[in-house]
């Protein structure tokens, strides 16, 4: 027997990148495996257990009727679920599919066997089950994975409240606009709690902690086009976040 809380990491359709963090984080893994009891760890563990947890963590978004049923299941075998990564809080690259033919993207993601599967709308999975707390990034921040493992411990998790865009990250670093720079960024499109990560290390912000609600998208669409990105910004905002609606204008 174990007094400790009961941990289950699961996914639904993604690139297993979150698992990834989780795992081969030595810090990380550390803490979970010394801490919780680990009932399933898919890319860990060979038998994986959804009973009784208290803890579920799922990256990824369901892209099919199966994977809507298996979030049920996680979620009424567990105390809390979170939400991890990009693809779990806003569905991600598979998102494009809300925008896009669907046939044709399941033909082309499942060839012949398409027909088999129920295209569903995708979107984070709090479109299909209640989420507890959300961890965005792609991949989530070492930082943020250790302070929530540390918060779960002393059953006090508090979401990290952050209202406010990237730019806000960006001056607040004194770092200079790429955008005044002539050079594509969305960070002014961008929820931030990453600390502007990309920026300060001269990448553009490409948009993973999903969009901003309060971004004010009808002049920011047209200070892109002034600045001749309005197609670099169609293709960015493709790939993590077509379930708004302010962000279906912009990419269809």
């Amino acid at each position: 027997m174990t007094n400790k809380p009961r941990l289950g990491v699961f996914s639904v359709t993604g690139c297993f990148g979150c698992q990834l963090t989780l795992a081969f984080v030595e810090d990380i893994l550390l803490e979970l495996l010394d801490k919780f009891e680990i009932a399933a760890f898919p890319m860990l563990k060979q038998e994986n257990s959804y009973e009784n947890l208290d803890i579920a963590i799922i990256e990824g978004s369901a892209c099919r009727q199966e994977e809507i049923e298996e979030l049920k299941k996680i979620r009424n075998n567990s105390k809390i679920v979170v939400a991890l990564g990009a693809c779990a809080n806003s569905g991600s690259v598979q998102s494009i599919i809300e925008v896009s033919d669907k046939k044709q993207v399941m033909e082309t993601v499942y060839n012949k066997k398409y027909k088999q599967y129920n295209p569903v709308e995708v979107g984070g999975i709090d479109k299909h089950i209640k989420v507890d707390f959300h961890i965005y990034g792609c991949p989530p921040d070492k930082e943020d994975l250790l302070l929530f493992i540390k918060q779960l411990l002393a059953g006090n998790i508090k979401p990290k409240q952050v209202d406010y865009n990237v730019c806000v990250e960006c001056r607040a670093k004194a770092n200079p606009c790429l955008l005044q720079e002539g050079k594509f960024c969305v960070g002014a499109l961008t929820h931030g709690g990453c600390n502007a990560l990309c920026p300060t290390n001269g990448h553009y912000c490409f948009g993973c902690h999903g969009y901003w609600e309060d971004s004010n998208v009808e002049a920011l669409t047209e200070l892109f086009k002034e600045y001749g990105f309005d197609k670099q910004l169609k293709n960015i905002l493709a790939k993590f976040d077509c379930t708004s609606k302010q962000i279906k204008q912009i990419v269809k």
